[in-house]
């Protein structure tokens, strides 16, 4: 890598600037890069689809059930508040 110095004048004072190569620059810039490749059954890819599907079904079923008793336990308490203000 190569570093050169620049003066530059401001005012009566006097700056340096360091400036590297731009072979440098792209040098790191150019790295291949490849993922890794595994293969897998198709049998087996498919299973783990279905199992995520059944995971991500089961875990919309429990939230949605805990918007049902949210939701129940809120008309409960406009129940009481409407009793209560009569």
């Amino acid at each position: 890598m190569k570093e050169h110095k620049k003066l530059y004048k401001s005012g009566k004072l006097w700056l340096t600037a360091t400036v590297l190569a731009v072979a440098a620059g792209t040098a790191m810039t150019t790295t291949t890069v490849h993922a890794d490749t595994t293969s897998q059954p198709a049998g087996q890819q498919a299973s783990d689809k279905d199992s995520q599907i059944a995971a991500l079904q089961s875990d919309v079923k429990q939230q949605q059930n805990t918007i049902n008793d949210a939701q129940s336990q809120l008309a409960t308490q406009q129940g009481k508040l409407t009793d209560t203000q009569k």
